[in-house]
């Protein structure tokens, strides 16, 4: 059991900073185009 809240906290840290990072990356870019 504890494995599997470890875990899921693993992939919700790591889902977080990636949707974080493209949220940056896309709307530097728009900033960019505009």
């Amino acid at each position: 059991m504890l494995y599997i809240l470890i875990g899921l906290y693993i992939i919700l840290v790591i889902g977080d900073s990636a949707t974080t990072y493209i949220g940056i990356k896309y709307f530097g870019f728009v900033e960019l185009t505009q």
